[in-house]
């Protein structure tokens, strides 16, 4: 399975546009928005439109990185390419 955000079909890529699924790209996450007010979701392990099994979550790996470059909270420290996918996206 490659690395691009959109490991599938179409269709993800089109509910992500239409902000029915949530992607954070700093975490290669997907999930499924909670209309709570705040930004919680539920994270999504498989594609719910094909149900293809999604890249796993760089959460760890990203406190990871910080910790080894001494960021701690709220990480507004992080250098730019960690506030998106370019740290480990190979397309960037």
């Amino acid at each position: 399975m490659s690395d691009n955000p959109w490991p599938c079909c179409h269709s993800l890529e089109n509910a992500i546009f239409e902000q029915a699924i949530l992607f954070v790209g700093r975490f290669r996450e997907w999930g499924i928005p909670i209309p709570d007010g705040g930004t919680s979701f539920m994270e999504m392990t498989f594609c719910p439109f094909c149900a293809t099994r999604l890249p796993p979550s760089l959460r760890d790996a990203w406190f990871d990185k910080a910790e080894e470059l001494g960021i701690g909270p709220p990480y507004d420290q992080m250098p730019a390419e960690y506030l998106s996918d370019a740290w480990w996206s190979p397309s960037r």
